[in-house]
């Protein structure tokens, strides 16, 4: 019993101090990427202008694709509900529809923004 005891006093010790001992290497310190990154002209996305614009867009992208998925399993649960309601199933078809094509609007939005975020970024202006 003492033994059993022990042994998971050193587990949880461990899995104390494993955490610890694994933040102790500094990926982005010791790995010399930044390093590459800088001499390959990659520049960090938050600091710049165009950057932050892109990770807006990019932002607004994630919260466009889960409300199409959300939309679109609402029409699809309302088409399976209908039991031969025509006027519902024509309701379901109807959501699934508009979703689609507001997320063909956001994607050409997003295709323009991002060819004129590209055209106006550092490369072309110099």
């Amino acid at each position: 019993m003492k033994t059993l005891v022990k042994k998971i006093k050193y587990l949880i010790l461990a899995g104390i101090i494993s955490p610890i001992l694994v933040l102790a290497y500094d990926f982005e310190e010791n790995s010399g990427l930044n390093i590459t990154a800088g001499k390959a002209g990659y520049v960090d996305e938050q600091k710049s202008i165009d950057g932050m614009i892109v990770q807006g867009i990019k932002l607004v992208l994630t919260f466009v694709g889960v409300l199409f998925l959300i939309l679109t399993i609402v029409a699809g649960f309302k088409w399976m509900t209908a039991r031969g309601n025509e006027a519902e199933v024509e309701k379901a078809k109807k959501m699934f529809i508009q979703s689609v094509i507001g997320v063909l609007i956001i994607l050409v939005a997003y295709a323009l923004s991002y060819f004129i975020v590209q055209f106006f970024s550092e490369p072309y202006l110099t």
